[in-house]
C-alpha cells in the first residue's frame, strides 16, 4: 500500500472571485500559481495573500530522521551534537578497521563502546542512539538502553532512572575503556 499524503484544503477570496481547493500541498501551489494572477492579484500584492498552507503542524515520527538528531533528552537543553560525534568517528586514522570489525557487525556493545569512547562526556541512551542514526547503523533507543543495562558493570552512570526523574548519562569504566581500546588495537591483526 502506498503513503497516504496529507491532504491542503484552502479557499480564497478576491472580490467576487472565490476558489476553493484540496489535495497535496504540490497541487495546490500549482493551481494557485496558475489562477491566483488570473483573479486580479499579481506578483507584487502577494504580500497581502494569505498562507497558501493552511494544514496543522505535525509532530515528527519518533523514528523519523528529524527526531533523531534532535538534540539530548536532557530537557532540551544540551548542546550535544550527533553529527560532531559521528564525524569525530570517521575521522580516526583506524576508521576501517572500526569499520570491519565494530560498525559492520551485530555487536551493539562494542557499537557504543565506540560512541562513549570517542565522546568526552556522558552520553544518554538516546544521545547514542542519535549518533548511530548518523552513522547509518541499526540501533533504537530501546535497543540501546537494553544493551547499558545488560552491560551496567562496564559503565559509569549519572544516576539511576527513575519515573520522571533526571535521564541516566553513561561512560565507559576506565577497565572497559582500556579493555575496547586493546580488543579494538588487536582487531584487524
Amino acid at each position: 500500500m502506498g503513503k497516504k499524503m496529507a491532504a491542503v484544503r484552502i479557499k480564497l477570496k478576491s472580490g467576487d472571485s472565490e476558489i476553493e481547493v484540496e489535495g497535496s500541498k504540490a497541487e495546490v501551489d500549482q493551481l494557485l500559481d496558475l489562477w491566483w494572477p488570473r483573479l486580479g492579484r499579481d506578483e507584487d500584492s502577494s504580500a497581502n495573500l494569505p498562507p497558501k498552507n493552511q494544514a496543522t503542524k505535525r509532530r515528527p515520527h519518533a523514528t523519523g530522521k528529524s527526531a533523531a538528531l534532535q538534540t539530548s533528552g536532557k530537557n532540551g537543553d544540551s548542546k550535544f551534537d550527533p553529527v560532531a560525534l559521528a564525524n569525530s568517528i570517521k575521522e580516526r586514522k583506524d576508521f576501517k578497521s572500526i569499520q570491519a570489525h565494530v560498525l559492520h557487525k551485530k555487536d551493539m556493545y562494542r557499537k557504543i563502546a565506540l560512541i562513549c569512547l570517542q565522546a568526552d562526556d556522558h552520553l544518554t541512551s538516546g544521545d547514542i542512539a542519535r549518533v548511530m542514526k548518523v552513522l547509518d547503523l541499526k540501533g533504537s533507543v530501546g535497543n540501546v538502553s537494553s544493551n547499558l543495562k545488560t552491560n551496567s558493570s562496564k559503565f559509569v552512570t549519572t544516576g539511576s532512572r527513575r519515573a520522571g526523574g533526571a535521564i541516566a548519562g553513561y561512560k565507559l569504566t576506565s577497565h572497559a575503556k582500556t579493555e575496547f581500546e586493546d580488543w579494538l588495537a588487536n582487531a584487524g591483526k
